[in-house]
Formats: C-alpha cells, structure tokens, sequence
C-alpha cells in the first residue's frame, strides 16, 4: 500500500486560520487596535531600529560558519538585545506616564474654564457697582454725628458744601525725592499743602503713598475726608483727579474694635465680607468667591481705617499690630489710616510708610463753607428751588456770619479754622437770625 504524501508544510500552514490582526475590535473593548498597534507595531519597530542589517548580517555568517565575522558582528547583536528589552519597558512606562498627565492637562483646563466661566458670571452682573452703591449711601450726607441736630437745621449733601481739605507733611518727614509733586517748588521753601488726591494720583509711581496715615486734632474733618472720597468713587469721579481706579472699604474703628484687639481676630479680607453684609442694603448683595481677597491681592483696594484715637487704651497695641500685619501681607493695596495725634502716639507697630498733617481752615475755604452751607439751607428750606431771592438771602446771610467771624479773631476766627466748629457756629447764627 503506497504511503500517504505528506501533508506539505505550506498547505498545513493554509489550513489554519490566521489571525488577523487589523480587523475590528467590538465596540465593548475600546482602544484594543491601539494597543495592538503599539505593542505589535511601534515598540518592536523602536527596538529593532538600533539593529538595521546587522541581524541578518550575523545569521548569514553563522549558518556560513564565518566565525570571524560572527564574532565582529556578535557585539553589535548583544548590544541591541539589550536595546530591545529596555525600549520595550522604557515605552510603556512613557505611556502611561503621559496617559496620566493627559488626564491631569484635562481637568486643569476644564477647572480653568470653570473659573472662567464663574469670573466672567460675576462680571456681568455688576458686583462692583451694586457694592459702591452701598457704601455710598451712608457717606452722601454731610452730618455731624457728634452733635444733636438742631431743629430748622437741615443736613445737606456733602458734594453741596464739601470744600476740598489740604494736607501737609511739612514736619513730619516730607520726602523732597518726590520730584514728581515738587518739581515746581523752591527747595528752601516750605512744603506745599497738597489734596489727598496729589498721593493717590502718584501710588504707582512713589510705592510709600500706598500706606498713609493723616494725623489731625479732633473735628478737623478726617472722617469726612474719607466719606469725600468714598463718595468720589462712587460717582467714578476720580478721573478728574488722575487717580487710577480703586474699590474703597471705608472702616470705622470704632465699630470693628473689640474684634479687632480679640486673639481670634479676623483677616482683612474676612473683615471686609462682614462689612459688606452690615451697610444699608448689603444684605441683598450675593458676594462672588474670594472677591476681598482678589481685590486685595491685584492692588485694586483703597482701605480706609477711620479714627485709630476711638480705640480703647488697652485695646491700641493688638489694634495697631494688626493693622500692619494686614498692610505687610496686602501690600499692593492701598491704606488711609486717620487718628488723632495723641492716639497715633500709641501705635507700636510698623506704621504707614508716610504720615500726613491736615491743615486748619483758611479764610478762603470759610468763606466757601459758610457761603455754600446757607445757600443749602435756604434752598431746603424752600422745597428745593433756588430762586434769585434763595440765593440773595443765603448771600445775605453768609457774608454777615463772615463779618462777625472775622471781627472776632481771637474768639470765632480761632474756633472757625476747626471744620466741625464752624459748622456749629454756622447753626447757631442760623438760629439767632430768624
């Protein structure tokens, strides 16, 4: 019987199925052709790259048995051996490494666009104006809280009888370096009585007008300084003046002190939170994340701190450390700090880089007040029209109060250079006049 031929190796190769491996993965196993392709494809083309022909060059001289030239191209086989094995891990190790930083990229500029997003939210709606308001309300009127108001006597709007208050820093360390505000003045002249908006205009330029603190006896008119800029602010009136554009927090000390000198005392920016919520109509404001403390950290905060001299004795030390601790730690804000200068005596911490005096009442700035105060009255009084004969009796009136003040100079004319004394002695004439 004639044996059976043998199966050739090429039709027992056929006959098995081969496995192909480019054909598609079910959709329940996503990315397997990638990682075939890498694994079968990308990592042994890497590894076998350093080899070229020299593999094949050393199996033909080892089935030639040329042992000379297999011992010359042996090395070069080892060599990428080894390569191969280490390109192998050195692959995979590098994508998973990537896979992981991918994932990483991906959420940072989806958490980024998230905050984009919230930014450009609280942007569009208005925040910044809605908060000015608020601030403003309490900062309109021109009253003196000390002093009863007297029956017939009308409060005015401040910007009506505002008369702009000048500061000095004659004696108490005028930088003359500040070119910039002396390049008109005679050097052995006196220093020049500027307005607060002379060193908010220059904050960019001369960093120590970032901290001020304005030192002046009681009732020359600090706060109502403070309120005047607020104001000013509020109206997006400072332009006029040069001065870059803040968001003021106008803080009375008073008010904030017992939280202020406690062990547990707030940051400014937790401070600033609080205060929003307590001025009229601030409870409505919805506050954007982190908006005190961005407003602090981009330099766009004018921080004011009203009467350092209304803190309790025993509390001015912790007071005073924290005040400078909030100044070093928001540097690129900008602080107005006002006090008395007996109670300025008492702050033993690192103190606003400049100190500015203000200065008393000239005689023109009276004539102003008392002139602009009346007209106010009459004007009130008459329903708000401001007729010729409103304003011919406010005239009258005025320049009488003006005559008797400077017929006394020992008596009123001292007490007029006083801002709030004037106003009282305006009321008291108002009074006797009817």
């Amino acid at each position: 019987m004639p044996p059976e031929p043998e199966a050739s190796p090429e039709a027992s190769s056929d006959s098995l199925p081969k496995p192909n491996p480019l054909a598609k993965e079910p959709a329940s196993r996503p990315g397997t052709e990638r990682r075939f392709i890498q694994r079968q494809v990308v990592q042994p083309l890497i590894q076998w790259i350093p080899l070229g022909g020299s593999s094949f060059l050393f199996a033909s001289h080892l089935l030639k048995q040329e042992w000379m030239l297999v011992l010359l191209t042996f090395p070069v086989t080892v060599v990428t051996a080894v390569w191969a094995a280490y390109s192998k891990g050195f692959v995979e190790r590098l994508s998973e490494i990537y896979a992981d930083r991918s994932k990483k990229d991906a959420d940072a500029l989806v958490a980024g666009m998230d905050s984009l997003d919230k930014a450009l939210k609280w942007q569009l709606s208005g925040f910044e104006s809605k908060y000015l308001k608020c601030q403003a309300i309490p900062c309109k009127s021109y009253a003196t809280e000390e002093f009863k108001q007297p029956e017939g006597i009308l409060n005015p709007e401040l910007d009506e009888v505002f008369v702009p208050l000048q500061l000095s820093a004659g004696s108490l360390g005028w930088l003359r370096r500040d070119v910039s505000l002396l390049n008109e003045i005679d050097p052995e002249s006196e220093p020049p009585s500027l307005l607060i908006w002379d060193f908010l205009a220059q904050i960019n330029q001369v960093p120590a007008y970032r901290s001020l603190a304005i030192l002046a006896p009681g009732g020359s008119g600090k706060t109502t300084l403070l309120r005047h800029i607020v104001h000013t602010y509020a109206q997006y009136r400072h332009r006029k003046y040069r001065a870059p554009k803040l968001v003021p927090v106008l803080l009375y000390l008073r008010k904030w002190r017992n939280l202020l000198a406690a062990p547990d005392a707030p940051t400014l920016p937790q401070l600033i939170e609080q205060h929003i919520r307590d001025l009229p109509n601030g409870k409505n404001l919805i506050l954007p994340p982190y908006w005190a403390e961005n407003l602090l950290r981009q330099g766009k905060a004018l921080i004011m701190l009203d009467g350092f001299d209304e803190v309790q004795v025993t509390q001015r030390s912790a007071v005073s450390q924290w005040i400078a601790d909030q100044m070093q730690e928001y540097g690129s804000a900008v602080f107005i700090l006002t006090s008395r200068p007996s109670g300025y005596e008492e702050f033993n911490a690192q103190k606003p880089a400049t100190t500015l005096e203000m200065l008393e009442f000239q005689l023109d700035q009276r004539q102003r007040f008392i002139q602009q105060w009346y007209l106010c009255q009459e004007t009130l009084q008459r329903g708000g029209k401001q007729t010729a004969d409103v304003k011919d009796r406010a005239q009258r009136y005025a320049a009488d109060l003006v005559s008797q003040i400077a017929a006394d100079r020992d008596g009123l004319g001292k007490m007029a250079g006083n801002p709030l004394l004037l106003t009282l002695i305006a009321r008291l004439h108002r009074v006797l006049s009817r």
